[in-house]
């Protein structure tokens, strides 16, 4: 199934619907979840809030976190965990989708469509991870 939706021999119909707009939400979801997770637990304990501080507070003192372990290492590592599944199932979907488009026989409307809002889910996915 995986060797098909990469050489984009499945229908654009179930590629965009299910693997893409479905799997999409579902991932984004996830990566939600454990990225409140990992923030609340770091700002409980390092009493770190507000976006900027939290990702200068996380990028400055990434290896002590790690190394220090607890909830705080647990959480962050899942959420990396997470976030790069997200990140190479979000490549293997885009490019089945594209390449499924393109193969499409039907009206160049639907094409253009699903590579349109394949490109705006590319950009509100990683705007999601970050």
């Amino acid at each position: 199934m995986l060797k098909r939706l990469i050489a984009g021999e499945c229908s654009l119909r179930a590629t965009f619907w299910g693997y893409g707009l479905l799997g999409f939400f579902l991932f984004i979801l996830l990566t939600s979840l454990t990225q409140n997770t990992f923030l609340q637990v770091l700002c409980s304990r390092n009493r770190v809030c507000g976006d900027v501080n939290v990702v200068y507070f996380t990028f400055s003192n990434f290896i002590n976190l790690l190394l220090r372990g607890g909830t705080t290492a647990i959480y962050l590592v899942l959420h990396l965990i997470t976030s790069g599944c997200f990140v190479a199932y979000m490549i293997i979907v885009l490019r089945g989708l594209w390449k499924s488009a393109a193969q499409y026989s039907g009206s160049k409307f639907w094409i253009w469509c699903a590579k349109t809002l394949l490109l705006c889910l590319v950009g509100f996915s990683l705007w999601s991870i970050l």
